[in-house]
Parts: structure tokens; sequence; C-alpha cells
């Protein structure tokens, strides 16, 4: 069986050794880098099935490198591994649309779970692209593109649109649409629901494609 390659962005030279002895003798290839500019030569030169990324960089602040990327279609899973740990930057990470968070203080066995968990998820996900007109649907990166452009979009609004591209032009009802996104229904959840959907149609522009309400039902894409 092939062994899986991850990409350790650490600036702590010392932790990062130590970490890659970890990593290696658990079965895995590691490359290393220190900042993002190296992160990014790396993965326009090495195939990475998982990316491990430092929060605080010395060149760039890790979420940075995250949009960065995303953006240059890195399709590899996206790990935060920090000792920045509090709340709002675990929030702040998740949002942006990285695909775990694991602190520094957690047990080593932790994050080996982590990454063993999302090259499973990653090896389940099939390489399925979804299409509608200009706008392009990567599954398996989790990203959208209108006109071969990455949309900024965060995880809750990427699931928006693939809910409604999946669904071929059909309308989808507010109440669904609810249930898949928070598993809930309930007032505030509509109001959120509308925040979303107005965020979309936002990063959308005046493209020739659309997120269309159906008054008293629901909502359908259309292009």
């Amino acid at each position: 069986m092939q062994r899986a390659t991850i990409l350790l962005v650490e600036d702590d030279v010392t932790f990062q050794k130590a970490l890659a002895r970890h990593l290696t003798s658990s079965g895995y290839n590691v490359l290393l880098e220190q900042c993002g500019a190296g992160a990014l030569s790396s993965v326009r030169a090495h195939a990475c099935d998982l990316i491990l990324l430092d929060l605080e960089l010395p060149d760039e602040e890790g979420l940075s490198v995250y949009r960065s990327l995303r953006q240059a279609n890195v399709e590899s899973p996206i790990v935060i591994y920090t000792a920045h740990e509090e709340p709002n930057n675990k929030a702040a990470a998740l949002t942006a649309g990285v695909d775990d968070f694991v602190g520094k203080s957690e047990q080593l066995e932790v994050l080996l779970a982590t990454i063993a968990n999302r090259l499973a998820a990653r090896a389940r996900v099939p390489d399925r692209v979804l299409g509608a007109g200009p706008l392009r649907v990567d599954l398996r990166a989790k990203a959208a593109f209108l006109h071969d452009r990455l949309l900024d979009l965060t995880t809750l609004e990427f699931e928006l649109i693939r809910i409604l591209v999946e669904a071929g032009g059909e309308v989808v009802p507010r109440v669904d649409l609810m249930k898949r996104l928070w598993g809930t229904v309930s007032e505030p959840q509509r109001d959120r629901l509308d925040t979303h959907v107005g965020n979309v149609r936002r990063k959308l522009g005046t493209a020739a494609v659309s997120l269309e309400t159906v008054r008293g039902v629901g909502y359908r894409w259309s292009s």
C-alpha cells in the first residue's frame, strides 16, 4: 500500500523535526516547510495527500496561507495544527473552511487520528465536479469556481451552493435546506438562511448564474 505524503508547515524547526519523526514512524512520508511561500512551492512540486499548517508563520498568517493554497487549486485536506488554540482562532479557521483544527496541547494520538480520518474521508469522496453554466463545484476540494475564479466561500455557503446545484434546477424547500444545513428548523435558522443566501448572491455578483427565490417555497439554482 502506498504511503500517504504529509506536508508539515511549521517554523519551529526543532518541533517540526520531532513531529516529522513521529509521522514517519506512523507510516507517512513527510515534506517539511517553514513558511507560507515554501508551502506553495512544495505543493507545486510534490503530490501531497494532507497538509498540516501552523497558524503563526514568519512570512504570512496561517489562514492567509490556507486561502492561497485553495486559490492555487490545492485539493488536499488542510488541518490547522497550532499552539494558538483559543476558541476564536478555532472558530475563524473552521469558518474559513479548513478541514480540521488540532491544538498542540492535544495528545499526539489525537493528531494521528485526525490525520487518519481526513485521509480516509478523502478516499471515500468521489472525484466529481458539478457544473451549472459558468459555475463549477468541486466536491473533493469543497470549492466552487465561477469562470475559473475561486469563490471565497465559508463551509456553509459552499454546502448551500452544492445542495442547490445538485438539485438540478428543482426547487429546494426552505425547510429542507435548514434541516440539511443545521439539522433543525426554527425562526433563528430561517433568519440565518436568509443571511447566507444574501452572502452567496453578493459573492456571485452579476454573473450569468443566480440563486432564485421561489416565494413561499424555497430556492433553486438557475444558470
